[in-house]
């Protein structure tokens, strides 16, 4: 029960933060303001997507990692997501507003399936790059031969993800090819 509380607590304030993030880049987009408004308002937004992708990078990660560790990945997913808020306000400002009611709405919910999947797809990029930097996955090869150290790494955590049960152990090996 307490964990669930605790969850409803956290969502909670990653919305709240999500929110006064848009509306910081919401404020930036609309006319009419001067240049300090302006800056004051990227710079709000960026602070407020900083502090939303390190809490939720920090609070959702199953494993313990430093701040350290998270950093390179929450500084890509805030200028990710903020360039996304922009390029969203842009859309709205210029793109919807020559539509028609009814072409509007579709051109609306299009939109908007489209920016949820990018940012999706950006927050897992961020992400993902946290994991490459811990686990020491880069260089990589392009091509499987010659496999490097880090592509024998990701192959053997890939494979063991696969272990379903305690009695269950997957062996990896990698035969040289010459």
């Amino acid at each position: 029960m307490k964990s669930t509380g605790m969850l409803a607590i956290v969502l909670g304030v990653l919305g709240a933060m999500a929110i006064i993030s848009t509306l910081a880049a919401g404020f930036v987009a609309t006319a009419s303001h001067g240049a300090t408004a302006v800056v004051g308002g990227v710079l709000v937004a960026f602070f407020v997507n900083l502090a939303l992708f390190g809490t939720a990078f920090k609070l959702l990660t199953a494993a313990d990692v430093t701040w350290r560790e998270l950093l390179p990945g929450i500084v890509v997913a805030a200028v990710s997501w903020q360039l996304l808020q922009h390029l969203g306000g842009f859309y709205l400002d210029h793109v919807l507003k020559r539509t028609s009611p009814l072409y509007g709405v579709f051109a609306l919910v299009l939109g908007l399936l489209a920016w949820l999947y990018f940012g999706a797809q950006l927050i897992i990029f961020a992400a993902e790059i946290n994991v490459v930097k811990a686990r020491r996955l880069w260089p990589r090869s392009f091509f499987s031969d010659p496999l490097l150290g880090a592509d024998k790494r990701a192959l053997t955590a890939s494979a063991e993800v696969e272990e379903r049960v305690e009695q269950e152990d997957v062996q990896v090996s990698f035969e040289r090819r010459e």
